[in-house]
């Protein structure tokens, strides 16, 4: 299934439904009574067609479904209202928001629904197969449903640098205060971390972590991190500043537990 070609489709079917069932916007659908959901859950079928299945899907605040796959079937799900989780296993949660879609391979085992503070609705787009369209296959646990939210703002970067061998002992004097610095007196500021290559001691790769993109703007307005700026810029041969975001972003609150479980011991 195109992916572009079902999120348009999805988007021009609900222009062309939205007069139809303006006068009946309040009904939800039918509420899923199947033990395979928690919470309240509304579903209310839109189109059929020889190929797709299209689908309206309420979930109430704090609701989701079980773990499943759509057999030898993809799915396209795009959020209309609200914000929702999906997750795909051996992968890390996604917060969906109104607007963005995912498209789920057939077999793929998933689970989907709303954050535990606001409903969110769906129209999803599946294809038909020859045989059921779902097949459950477990409970989600609560502590992945009910995990804390990662902040989405935050700045993660790898500043690589390469300073002349004649600075190189100098800069990083300066990184290291810089770093230390700023750790200490800027909350927002998460970790500014040098490193040394071990086969070229000239290459310098600093692991910098923001709590948000403010954070960010107010640590490079500080007098500190101008000063190390301007007291290096003759010492750098080479500099990319790159950004990165991170592969599971639930990995973060984990890290702080375990780091403020091993500081209060």
């Amino acid at each position: 299934m195109d992916k572009n070609k079902i999120i348009i489709a999805v988007v021009t079917f609900l222009f062309t439904v939205t007069a139809a069932t303006a006068q009946t916007d309040s009904l939800k659908g039918m509420k899923m009574t199947s033990e395979n959901y928690v919470g309240e859950v509304y579903i209310k079928p839109l189109e059929r067609t020889d190929k797709n299945m299209t689908t309206k899907i309420t979930f109430a605040p704090g609701s989701y479904n079980d773990w499943h796959i759509h057999p030898n079937a993809s799915q396209t799900t795009l959020v209309v209202e609200g914000q929702g989780y999906y997750q795909e296993e051996g992968k890390p949660r996604q917060l969906l928001r109104t607007g963005e879609s995912v498209t789920t391979p057939a077999n793929v085992k998933h689970w989907n629904g709303s954050t535990p503070v606001g409903a969110v609705t769906v129209i999803t787009v599946s294809e038909i197969a020859d045989n059921s369209h779902i097949t459950w296959l477990g409970k989600v646990s609560p502590d992945v449903f009910n995990a804390a939210e990662p902040p989405h703002d935050m700045l993660v970067r790898i500043s690589e640098i390469e300073v002349y061998p004649e600075y190189q002992e100098e800069y990083i004097r300066f990184a290291l205060t810089i770093g230390a610095t700023s750790v200490l007196e800027e909350p927002g500021v998460i970790a500014i971390y040098p490193m040394i290559q071990q086969r070229d001691s000239c290459q310098i790769r600093i692991l910098e972590i923001y709590a948000s993109q403010d954070a960010y703007r107010h640590h490079i307005s500080t007098e500190h991190f101008q000063t190390y700026k301007q007291g290096t810029l003759h010492m750098v041969k080479h500099l990319d500043l790159v950004d990165m975001y991170p592969m599971n972003p639930l990995a973060m609150p984990e890290i702080y537990r375990k780091l403020t479980s091993k500081n209060n011991e």
